[in-house]
């Protein structure tokens, strides 16, 4: 919720600013999960358990607070349609990639 709430209020009505802040999360979340990779795969000795748990609470933090950029980013590009037809369909393919992850 923290993360959400503390993201969202970083979206502008810029659509480049909204870009821009996607990619940071994205690279943010990337770093966090790839780090968690490398211990995963005993490449990184050094205190794993706190670092893992670390990578996990970073990459989470990050990537929960990507649903209002994304949702905020989609409106934007899709003026001409209504707001909930784009916000609509972000929720779907979320829903979908869960269930396709699960």
């Amino acid at each position: 919720v923290v993360s959400t709430q503390s993201t969202g209020n970083l979206t502008q009505d810029n659509q480049q600013t909204d870009q821009h802040q996607l990619e940071i999360v994205w690279a943010l979340s990337a770093a966090s999960f790839g780090v968690f990779a490398l211990i995963a795969q005993k490449m990184i000795v050094f205190s794993p358990y706190v670092l893992a748990l670390l990578c996990n609470i970073v990459g989470g933090f990050v990537i929960n607070g990507f649903s209002p950029i994304a949702y905020e980013a989609v409106v934007e590009t899709s003026y001409p349609t209504p707001e909930a037809a784009g916000a609509g369909m972000v929720s779907l393919m979320n829903n979908v990639a869960g269930l396709v992850f699960i």
